[in-house]
């Protein structure tokens, strides 16, 4: 491993052990919120995009990399909910529950998918 990317994982151990996770607990925005929806549109079509400049050659490295992303993205996110443990906003407020909300859920608000 290199000396920035050893740097960079001590940094982030660091900032996680002297602060908890409650530190990034922000309000809604919804200029985030519209920001974060199009980050996901990005990185849906970027395999696409990809597809279109790539040579034939080069299609089962980008499918797999993306693959592997997703997968790994996926594992990080489902491992964090079940770690940190954050309610969700109607569970704080307490607001009754929307309708076809799955109750087993009201505690996974962090971080979103």
């Amino acid at each position: 491993m290199s000396r920035k990317k050893t740097f960079i994982a001590a940094l982030l151990i660091l900032c996680f052990s002297v602060s908890s996770l409650s530190a990034l607990d922000f309000t809604y925005d919804a200029n985030l919120s519209k920001a974060s929806d199009i980050t996901l549109g990005l990185t849906l079509i970027t395999p696409g995009i990809l597809g279109l400049i790539a040579p034939p050659s080069d299609y089962i490295a980008i499918a797999t990399s993306y693959a592997g992303t997703i997968a790994g993205a996926y594992g990080v996110r489902t491992f964090l909910k079940q770690v940190v443990h954050k309610p969700r906003p109607y569970v704080q407020d307490g607001m009754p529950l929307p309708d076809g909300v799955d109750p087993d859920e009201n505690y996974e608000s962090f971080p979103s998918g």
